[in-house]
Protein backbone atom coordinates (compact mmCIF):
# COMPACT_ATOMS: atom_id res chain seq x y z
CA UNK A 1 0.00 0.00 0.00
CA UNK A 2 2.74 2.21 0.46
CA UNK A 3 4.10 1.87 -3.38
CA UNK A 4 2.86 3.49 -6.41
CA UNK A 5 3.65 2.52 -9.79
CA UNK A 6 3.08 3.52 -13.63
CA UNK A 7 4.30 5.42 -16.36
CA UNK A 8 4.80 9.12 -16.31
CA UNK A 9 1.46 10.15 -17.92
CA UNK A 10 -0.51 8.06 -15.39
CA UNK A 11 1.15 9.15 -12.29
CA UNK A 12 0.70 12.91 -13.78
CA UNK A 13 -3.16 12.09 -14.11
CA UNK A 14 -3.43 11.04 -10.40
CA UNK A 15 -1.63 13.93 -8.85
CA UNK A 16 -3.56 16.65 -10.94
CA UNK A 17 -6.69 15.21 -9.98
CA UNK A 18 -6.22 15.69 -6.65
CA UNK A 19 -4.10 19.55 -6.94
CA UNK A 20 -6.47 20.42 -10.00
CA UNK A 21 -7.54 23.70 -8.18
CA UNK A 22 -4.27 24.79 -7.84
CA UNK A 23 -3.73 24.96 -11.42
CA UNK A 24 -7.59 27.05 -11.71
CA UNK A 25 -7.91 23.01 -13.70
CA UNK A 26 -11.37 21.38 -13.32
CA UNK A 27 -10.74 18.13 -11.45
CA UNK A 28 -13.16 15.99 -13.90
CA UNK A 29 -10.84 17.63 -16.95
CA UNK A 30 -11.22 15.27 -20.12
CA UNK A 31 -8.27 13.41 -21.91
CA UNK A 32 -7.97 13.46 -24.93
CA UNK A 33 -6.47 10.54 -27.39
CA UNK A 34 -4.62 11.20 -30.72
CA UNK A 35 -8.08 10.90 -32.80
CA UNK A 36 -9.65 13.28 -30.51
CA UNK A 37 -6.39 15.92 -30.41
CA UNK A 38 -6.60 15.91 -34.33
CA UNK A 39 -10.14 16.67 -34.61
CA UNK A 40 -9.95 19.75 -32.56
CA UNK A 41 -6.71 20.86 -34.48
CA UNK A 42 -8.69 20.52 -37.91
CA UNK A 43 -11.29 22.12 -36.84
CA UNK A 44 -9.20 25.01 -35.74
CA UNK A 45 -7.16 24.60 -39.20
CA UNK A 46 -10.43 24.96 -41.21
CA UNK A 47 -11.16 28.35 -39.54
CA UNK A 48 -7.89 29.88 -39.51
CA UNK A 49 -6.25 29.11 -43.16
CA UNK A 50 -8.04 30.19 -45.86
CA UNK A 51 -8.39 28.24 -48.90
CA UNK A 52 -5.83 30.06 -51.28
CA UNK A 53 -3.34 28.42 -48.87
CA UNK A 54 -1.20 25.65 -50.46
CA UNK A 55 1.33 23.45 -49.05
CA UNK A 56 0.06 23.16 -45.78
CA UNK A 57 0.43 20.70 -42.75
CA UNK A 58 -2.49 18.43 -42.07
CA UNK A 59 -3.91 17.56 -38.92
CA UNK A 60 -1.27 15.14 -37.69
CA UNK A 61 1.56 16.87 -38.85
CA UNK A 62 0.46 20.14 -36.96
CA UNK A 63 -0.03 17.63 -33.61
CA UNK A 64 3.38 16.39 -34.44
CA UNK A 65 4.97 19.87 -34.30
CA UNK A 66 3.29 21.20 -31.20
CA UNK A 67 3.90 17.70 -29.45
CA UNK A 68 7.34 17.45 -30.46
CA UNK A 69 7.59 21.21 -28.96
CA UNK A 70 6.61 20.20 -25.69
CA UNK A 71 8.42 17.08 -25.35
CA UNK A 72 12.08 18.42 -26.17
CA UNK A 73 11.26 21.44 -24.88
CA UNK A 74 11.65 23.78 -28.21
CA UNK A 75 9.68 26.31 -29.90
CA UNK A 76 7.42 25.20 -32.55
CA UNK A 77 8.78 27.41 -34.86
CA UNK A 78 12.97 25.55 -34.01
CA UNK A 79 11.16 22.04 -34.73
CA UNK A 80 9.50 23.14 -37.77
CA UNK A 81 12.98 24.55 -39.10
CA UNK A 82 14.65 21.12 -38.23
CA UNK A 83 12.38 18.71 -38.81
CA UNK A 84 9.56 20.28 -41.31
CA UNK A 85 11.48 22.76 -43.53
CA UNK A 86 8.74 21.98 -45.79
CA UNK A 87 6.55 24.05 -44.31
CA UNK A 88 8.18 27.04 -43.25
CA UNK A 89 6.47 29.13 -45.55
CA UNK A 90 3.44 29.33 -43.46
CA UNK A 91 5.68 28.77 -39.61
CA UNK A 92 3.16 31.90 -38.44
CA UNK A 93 0.02 29.86 -39.15
CA UNK A 94 0.99 27.36 -37.70
CA UNK A 95 2.35 28.59 -34.19
CA UNK A 96 -1.35 30.34 -34.72
CA UNK A 97 -3.29 27.03 -34.64
CA UNK A 98 -0.90 26.17 -31.59
CA UNK A 99 -1.77 28.86 -30.12
CA UNK A 100 -5.17 28.34 -30.34
CA UNK A 101 -5.49 24.93 -29.49
CA UNK A 102 -3.73 25.60 -26.31
CA UNK A 103 -6.70 27.81 -25.92
CA UNK A 104 -9.17 25.81 -27.00
CA UNK A 105 -7.93 22.98 -24.52
CA UNK A 106 -7.92 25.45 -21.22
CA UNK A 107 -11.94 26.85 -22.49
CA UNK A 108 -13.06 23.68 -22.45
CA UNK A 109 -11.08 21.53 -19.54
CA UNK A 110 -9.54 19.56 -21.90
CA UNK A 111 -5.81 18.09 -21.67
CA UNK A 112 -4.13 15.63 -24.15
CA UNK A 113 -1.49 13.31 -23.43
CA UNK A 114 1.48 16.04 -23.61
CA UNK A 115 -0.34 18.42 -20.88
CA UNK A 116 -0.38 16.13 -18.52
CA UNK A 117 3.56 16.44 -18.12
CA UNK A 118 3.30 19.93 -18.74
CA UNK A 119 0.86 21.04 -15.93
CA UNK A 120 2.44 18.32 -13.58
CA UNK A 121 5.91 20.35 -14.26
CA UNK A 122 4.09 23.68 -13.80
CA UNK A 123 2.22 21.87 -10.71
CA UNK A 124 5.58 20.95 -8.85
CA UNK A 125 7.90 24.42 -10.44
CA UNK A 126 5.05 26.93 -8.98
CA UNK A 127 3.70 25.39 -5.97
CA UNK A 128 6.31 25.15 -3.57
CA UNK A 129 4.61 23.87 -0.73
CA UNK A 130 2.39 21.11 -2.88
CA UNK A 131 5.89 20.28 -4.81
CA UNK A 132 7.82 19.27 -0.38
CA UNK A 133 4.70 17.53 -0.01
CA UNK A 134 5.00 15.28 -3.16
CA UNK A 135 8.80 14.46 -2.54
CA UNK A 136 8.60 14.37 0.95
CA UNK A 137 5.82 11.32 -0.05
CA UNK A 138 7.60 9.80 -2.28
CA UNK A 139 11.05 8.82 -0.78
CA UNK A 140 12.73 7.05 -2.98
CA UNK A 141 11.86 7.04 -7.06
CA UNK A 142 13.39 4.42 -9.37
CA UNK A 143 12.33 5.28 -13.01
CA UNK A 144 12.95 2.23 -15.56
CA UNK A 145 14.61 2.85 -19.18
CA UNK A 146 15.69 6.14 -18.08
CA UNK A 147 17.74 6.72 -21.66
CA UNK A 148 14.17 6.69 -23.28
CA UNK A 149 12.75 9.73 -21.12
CA UNK A 150 12.31 13.38 -22.48
CA UNK A 151 13.28 17.09 -21.24
CA UNK A 152 10.58 17.87 -19.39
CA UNK A 153 9.60 13.80 -17.85
CA UNK A 154 13.56 14.32 -16.39
CA UNK A 155 12.90 17.85 -14.60
CA UNK A 156 9.63 16.30 -13.54
CA UNK A 157 12.21 13.98 -11.41
CA UNK A 158 14.15 16.10 -10.13
CA UNK A 159 11.67 18.38 -9.15
CA UNK A 160 10.01 15.28 -7.76
CA UNK A 161 13.34 14.15 -5.69
CA UNK A 162 14.21 17.72 -4.73
CA UNK A 163 13.95 17.38 -0.99
CA UNK A 164 15.69 14.19 -0.57
CA UNK A 165 17.63 13.04 -3.89
CA UNK A 166 16.86 9.50 -3.63
CA UNK A 167 16.79 8.59 -7.40
CA UNK A 168 17.42 5.02 -9.03
CA UNK A 169 17.66 5.00 -12.43
CA UNK A 170 17.82 1.87 -14.08
CA UNK A 171 18.84 1.86 -18.38
CA UNK A 172 21.19 1.90 -21.28
CA UNK A 173 22.50 4.89 -22.97
CA UNK A 174 23.16 2.71 -25.85
CA UNK A 175 19.86 1.09 -26.44
CA UNK A 176 17.84 4.76 -26.73
CA UNK A 177 15.03 4.64 -29.83
CA UNK A 178 12.53 7.05 -28.82
CA UNK A 179 14.51 10.01 -30.42
CA UNK A 180 11.66 10.19 -32.80
CA UNK A 181 9.75 10.98 -30.22
CA UNK A 182 11.31 13.43 -27.98
CA UNK A 183 13.25 10.75 -25.77
CA UNK A 184 17.03 12.85 -24.92
CA UNK A 185 19.43 10.10 -23.91
CA UNK A 186 21.26 12.28 -22.67
CA UNK A 187 19.46 12.45 -19.69
CA UNK A 188 21.21 9.51 -18.81
CA UNK A 189 24.79 10.25 -19.42
CA UNK A 190 23.66 13.59 -17.35
CA UNK A 191 22.13 12.07 -14.22
CA UNK A 192 25.63 12.32 -12.25
CA UNK A 193 25.87 16.29 -12.74
CA UNK A 194 22.55 16.93 -11.71
CA UNK A 195 21.98 14.22 -8.67
CA UNK A 196 25.11 14.44 -6.35
CA UNK A 197 27.00 11.62 -5.31
CA UNK A 198 25.52 9.59 -7.85
CA UNK A 199 26.53 5.47 -7.87
CA UNK A 200 26.99 3.71 -10.93
CA UNK A 201 26.57 0.39 -10.80
CA UNK A 202 27.62 -1.49 -13.96
CA UNK A 203 25.65 -4.77 -15.28
CA UNK A 204 27.57 -6.06 -17.82
CA UNK A 205 26.92 -9.90 -17.77
CA UNK A 206 24.44 -10.48 -20.50
CA UNK A 207 22.01 -13.68 -19.92
CA UNK A 208 20.74 -13.83 -23.59
CA UNK A 209 23.57 -13.36 -25.77
CA UNK A 210 27.02 -15.12 -27.20
CA UNK A 211 29.85 -14.16 -26.61
CA UNK A 212 30.69 -13.52 -30.13
CA UNK A 213 27.70 -11.33 -30.33
CA UNK A 214 28.89 -9.62 -27.58
CA UNK A 215 32.49 -8.83 -28.97
CA UNK A 216 30.94 -7.53 -31.85
CA UNK A 217 28.81 -5.00 -29.77
CA UNK A 218 31.88 -3.90 -27.64
CA UNK A 219 33.51 -3.27 -30.55
CA UNK A 220 30.51 -0.86 -32.13
CA UNK A 221 30.50 0.73 -28.57
CA UNK A 222 34.22 1.59 -28.14
CA UNK A 223 33.22 4.08 -30.96
CA UNK A 224 30.87 5.73 -29.76
CA UNK A 225 31.81 9.63 -28.61
CA UNK A 226 29.15 10.17 -25.43
CA UNK A 227 29.03 6.79 -23.16
CA UNK A 228 29.63 4.98 -19.88
CA UNK A 229 32.69 2.59 -20.63
CA UNK A 230 31.79 -0.74 -20.00
CA UNK A 231 32.81 -4.42 -21.54
CA UNK A 232 29.76 -6.60 -22.34
CA UNK A 233 30.72 -10.00 -21.77
CA UNK A 234 28.49 -13.87 -21.51
CA UNK A 235 29.16 -17.15 -20.30
CA UNK A 236 27.10 -18.75 -23.25
CA UNK A 237 29.61 -20.05 -25.75
CA UNK A 238 29.45 -20.48 -29.89
CA UNK A 239 31.14 -21.24 -32.56
CA UNK A 240 29.14 -19.48 -34.96
CA UNK A 241 30.16 -15.53 -35.12
CA UNK A 242 27.95 -13.04 -36.04
CA UNK A 243 27.85 -11.01 -39.35
CA UNK A 244 27.32 -7.26 -40.20
CA UNK A 245 26.05 -6.84 -43.05
CA UNK A 246 25.69 -3.12 -44.42
CA UNK A 247 22.69 -3.18 -47.37
CA UNK A 248 22.60 0.04 -49.58
CA UNK A 249 18.64 -0.53 -50.23
CA UNK A 250 15.81 -2.31 -48.21
CA UNK A 251 15.52 -4.51 -52.09
CA UNK A 252 19.33 -5.39 -51.88
CA UNK A 253 18.81 -6.61 -48.02
CA UNK A 254 15.70 -8.76 -48.99
CA UNK A 255 17.75 -10.07 -52.21
CA UNK A 256 20.56 -10.91 -49.88
CA UNK A 257 18.16 -12.51 -46.88
CA UNK A 258 16.25 -14.90 -49.30
CA UNK A 259 19.70 -16.28 -51.24
CA UNK A 260 20.84 -16.59 -47.69
CA UNK A 261 17.69 -18.79 -46.76
CA UNK A 262 18.04 -20.83 -49.90
CA UNK A 263 21.70 -21.35 -49.23
CA UNK A 264 21.02 -23.14 -45.71
CA UNK A 265 18.20 -24.51 -46.70
CA UNK A 266 19.50 -26.26 -49.83
CA UNK A 267 23.32 -26.29 -48.93
CA UNK A 268 23.42 -26.78 -44.94
CA UNK A 269 20.21 -28.69 -45.27
CA UNK A 270 18.39 -26.27 -42.49
CA UNK A 271 14.66 -26.71 -41.89
CA UNK A 272 12.70 -23.48 -42.81
CA UNK A 273 10.94 -23.57 -39.49
CA UNK A 274 14.71 -23.63 -38.06
CA UNK A 275 15.23 -19.95 -39.87
CA UNK A 276 13.86 -16.66 -38.82
CA UNK A 277 13.99 -12.69 -39.87
CA UNK A 278 13.68 -10.19 -37.32
CA UNK A 279 12.76 -6.76 -37.61
CA UNK A 280 11.58 -3.72 -35.59
CA UNK A 281 8.33 -3.23 -37.20
CA UNK A 282 5.82 -5.51 -39.36
CA UNK A 283 5.88 -3.17 -42.54
CA UNK A 284 9.39 -3.41 -42.64
CA UNK A 285 9.51 -7.10 -44.20
CA UNK A 286 7.41 -5.90 -46.86
CA UNK A 287 10.17 -5.69 -49.29
CA UNK A 288 11.58 -9.37 -48.08
CA UNK A 289 7.95 -10.59 -48.27
CA UNK A 290 7.78 -9.86 -52.44
CA UNK A 291 10.77 -10.83 -52.49
CA UNK A 292 10.32 -14.52 -50.54
CA UNK A 293 7.48 -15.47 -52.90
CA UNK A 294 9.31 -13.78 -55.87
CA UNK A 295 11.55 -17.34 -55.23
CA UNK A 296 8.37 -19.57 -54.11
CA UNK A 297 10.30 -19.55 -50.60
CA UNK A 298 6.97 -20.37 -47.66
CA UNK A 299 6.95 -18.44 -44.73
CA UNK A 300 4.67 -17.12 -41.55
CA UNK A 301 4.43 -13.98 -40.35
CA UNK A 302 3.91 -13.21 -36.19
CA UNK A 303 3.03 -9.73 -35.00
CA UNK A 304 1.39 -7.84 -38.29
CA UNK A 305 -0.31 -9.21 -41.53
CA UNK A 306 1.34 -10.12 -44.39
CA UNK A 307 1.75 -7.44 -47.45
CA UNK A 308 -0.86 -9.81 -49.49
CA UNK A 309 -3.03 -9.81 -46.72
Amino acid sequence: SQIQGGTFHSFANIILRKYSAALELANNFTITDRADSEDIIQHIRTNTIGKQEKRFPKKGSILDIYSKAVNKNMPSAEIIEAEYSQFSHCSEKINEIIKKYSVYKRQNSILDYDDLLLYLRTLLETKSEIRKKLSNQYKYIMVDEYQDTNTIQAQIIKLLASEHNNVCAAGDDSQSIYSFRGANFKNILKFPEIFENTKIIKLEQNYRSTENILALANEILLKAEEKYAKTLFSDIKSPVKPALICSADMKTEAEFIAQRILELTEEENLSLNDICVLARSARMTYTLEIELAKRSIPYKKFGGKKLIE
